[in-house]
């Protein structure tokens, strides 16, 4: 499957019942000019990813 770049303008929230894991297999990279709502694990998972 193909992996999300998410590139966003505003709220980007990721559920609380999405894992670390599911998150990191999931999404390549994450571009946020706003806020990034999202459990401390998973915000950890993708700091390499988020720009």
């Amino acid at each position: 499957g193909s992996k999300l770049r998410i590139h966003v303008l505003g709220l980007v929230r990721i559920a609380a019942d999405v894992s670390p894991a599911l998150a990191r297999d999931t999404i390549e990279s994450v571009e946020v000019l706003g806020a990034l709502h999202a459990s401390p694990a998973v915000k950890s998972a993708l700091a390499d990813r988020t720009i």
